[in-house]
């Protein structure tokens, strides 16, 4: 599938902003003048109209909007309101029944919108593709605004998608529903936090109590690459997987489908928790995980909180294994010595 750059959080109905918004009849004395632009306070206005209450029915929004002019849509999964006075546009994108995410889309002049003074009370996170990226814990929300250019016209784009994921507990672990072919726990194996690195784990061991993560101590060789045993090549929901040994048979180690699906469908965010770097991944329902950067443990120097290895259950040849990778600067589908101790984020089945 592909997928715009721009970030998640302010594309997940941007489909539905574009589709003419403003190519209503001019003839409607609510409609506001066709040269008419917004302004900073006209658009704070308007953001603290915006429902945040995540979760909410279409019949709940649809009542919060009054006062808004209703704007007819085909796509059942968003619902379109335009203001009278202004020429602005607010958009709601839900999962079934269930508010996930809102937008406005504010038409503007030749200046620049100050960003700053319309997310009054936020706080800047970082940048994604182009997207600055806020948050306001009081609102329980992400936002992520962006200036686009549309038949040469200035918009101001805002979205917003929640700041606290939707959470279920599964044999009492905490799982996140991020729209993908699997759900994802909300920490790793090991931690109590999505913060914390947890337990590092070799390919096809189950245990964790190590001191070095070498040829020498690893448990599926005679003490070299060339020595490395057949243990299958997929170790997923087996004795040889951590997730199920440690968490229970429901849970197993990410495949290498499952972490390439996690990096390609889903929009990645650099950020920091408590100090911790890593990554805010938010998925299609609006929920997001947040990976550590956990790095690797071997024999020589490792990588932790500057980047992160999150192992797969799938073999890549016979030394070594499949894992994602995430620096900074790149996220990719890496192989690793199945000897080297890594970070395991456990998925579990729809």
């Amino acid at each position: 599938m592909k997928r715009n750059k721009k970030s998640y959080l302010a594309t997940l109905i941007i489909a539905a902003l574009m589709c003419g918004s403003y190519s209503c009849s001019s003839d409607n004395d609510d409609m506001p003048p066709s040269d008419k632009t917004t302004s900073t306070d006209e658009i704070s206005e308007t953001l603290n109209n915006v429902s945040t209450d995540w979760g909410a029915s279409k019949k709940a929004i649809e009542k919060y909007m009054k006062g808004y002019r209703d704007e007819e849509n085909n796509d059942t999964t968003v619902l379109q309101f335009s203001a009278k006075k202004s020429p602005i546009t607010i958009v709601y994108q839900f999962a079934g029944d269930y508010l996930c995410s809102a937008a406005i889309k504010a038409k503007k002049g030749d200046a620049e919108i100050d960003v700053m003074e319309t997310l009054k009370d936020f706080i800047y996170v970082g940048e994604s593709n182009g997207c600055d990226v806020y948050t306001n814990e009081s609102k329980n929300v992400f936002a992520a605004a962006y200036s686009k250019i549309e038949n040469d016209d200035n918009y101001q784009i805002i979205g917003f998608t929640p700041l606290l994921s939707i959470i279920d507990r599964i044999d009492g672990k905490e799982t996140v529903d991020l729209g993908l072919s699997v759900k994802w726990a909300n920490c790793n194996i090991g931690a109590t936090k999505p913060e914390e690195y947890g337990n590092y784990y070799a390919w096809g061991e189950t245990s964790a109590d190590k001191k070095s993560y070498t040829w020498d101590t690893y448990a599926h060789c005679d003490g070299s690459l060339n020595t490395c045993k057949m243990i299958g090549d997929s170790i997923c929901g087996t004795s040889y997987d951590a997730a199920t040994v440690n968490w229970g048979s429901k849970w197993q180690t990410p495949t290498r489908k499952q972490l390439d699906e996690l990096r390609r469908e889903c929009d990645w965010v650099q950020g920091t928790i408590g100090g911790i770097n890593g990554y805010y991944v938010f998925g299609k329902t609006g929920n997001y995980i947040f990976l550590p950067a956990g790095g690797w443990k071997s024999n020589v120097s490792n990588t932790i909180n500057n980047a992160g290895y999150y192992m797969s259950s799938t073999r890549y040849n016979n030394g070594y294994a499949y894992c994602l990778k995430f620096s900074s600067s790149s996220r990719t589908i890496a192989d690793q010595y199945r000897h080297v101790g890594m970070n395991v984020r456990a998925v579990i089945h729809r």
